[in-house]
């Protein structure tokens, strides 16, 4: 601040050498103007190093230039050159207080911009910290993916065993499937022979019906029996022959003999004890006499019912007609069929 002021000085002498040159001798304005010269030398040195100093001093140093272009002119202008020079001071003031707020204003940019870093420094370690965090995440997330691709790798074996235990099931069930089929041909096949076979007799002797897979061929006790008797009679054995000749021709065929009775008791003092044995001696009868017409007896299977399975009311005569009967049930063996279910067969 001090070389400004001495400028002014020094300006100001020379505006007051001006005003006293008007009022001395040639000879002193002389010396003046030498001494003058002399100054201004050392103002343009002065003025060179101050130019270096600062640049916000740039327009007034072209100010100061023109002032010294103008010093001839300040014998004539003394008080224009007073008011110039009050006005160059206010502008100096001026100067400096801008200088002043400038300084301040870089002080505080300074310490805005110490304080933004600092919080930019705070805000990138937390990103920091939370870019580590999602590293960590992702390597747990990674662990846990290729947890999943060994889980899911064996999930997809597991499957491929399964539609392979699938596709093998259902060829068995295709298998199984056609094994019905061939079975329920067989039996209608079974049933069309035994009706073609047994065509001489009417529904109230013989009936021949398919059910539950089998051939249910049904004989009354009047087609095969005397009342409470076991003895076949001729029309019986007839009926049993025909039957025993398409059994012959069908060895695959099992063989179940039933035999059944209404619900009146046996009389007493009767060769039976009860419905139980008469049903089971009638059973046995019926198996004896398919024997003896070539049946393997390996294939027959005798059975009594007694009266725990009418097909009618046993409150009235017919139903108790059609209660007394003997039932030849006939179905295929199902060997086949269970050693496919039990896997003994591809």
């Amino acid at each position: 601040m001090r070389p400004r002021y001495s400028l002014f000085m020094f300006i100001g002498l020379i505006v007051v050498a001006g005003y006293m040159a008007s009022c001395v001798p040639a000879r002193k304005f002389q010396d003046t103007e030498n001494a003058l010269k002399e100054k201004q030398d050392s103002l343009r040195i002065l003025s060179s190093n101050y130019r270096d100093c600062r640049e916000d001093l740039a327009s007034l140093e072209k100010q100061l230039k023109a002032e010294r272009e103008q010093l001839d002119a300040l014998k004539s202008d003394t008080a224009r050159m007073g008011r110039q020079y009050s006005q160059l001071k206010k502008m100096n003031d001026n100067l400096n207080a801008l200088y002043e707020k400038v300084i301040a204003q870089n002080k505080e940019l300074l310490q805005n911009s110490n304080l933004e870093r600092e919080k930019l420094a705070m805000e990138l370690n937390e990103k920091e910290r939370m870019l580590n965090e999602k590293s960590l995440e992702l390597e747990r997330k990674a662990a846990q993916l290729s947890e999943k691709e060994k889980e899911l790798e064996r999930k997809n074996k597991s499957i491929a065993a399964l539609q392979e235990g699938l596709e093998a099931r259902e060829k068995k069930v295709k298998q199984l499937e056609r094994m019905i089929a061939e079975k329920d041909s067989a039996v209608n096949s079974l049933r069309i022979k035994m009706e073609e076979a047994l065509t001489g007799f009417n529904e109230s002797e013989l009936t021949v019906v398919k059910k539950n897979g089998k051939v249910y061929v049904s004989m009354s006790d009047k087609l095969l029996f005397k009342s409470g008797s076991w003895e076949l009679g001729k029309n019986g054995k007839s009926a049993l022959k025909q039957i025993a000749e398409v059994m012959n021709k069908n060895p695959e065929i099992e063989i179940l003999i039933e035999g059944h009775t209404d619900s009146i008791p046996v009389r007493p003092g009767s060769c039976v004890k009860d419905n139980w044995d008469l049903s089971v001696l009638r059973a046995t009868s019926v198996v004896r006499i398919l024997e003896d017409y070539g049946v393997d007896p390996l294939r027959l299977l005798p059975a009594g019912r007694a009266d725990y399975l009418p097909v009618a009311s046993n409150k009235d005569a017919e139903g108790r007609a059609k209660n007394r009967r003997t039932e030849i049930i006939l179905s295929p063996r199902l060997n086949k069929i269970m050693d496919l279910l039990e896997g003994k067969e591809d």
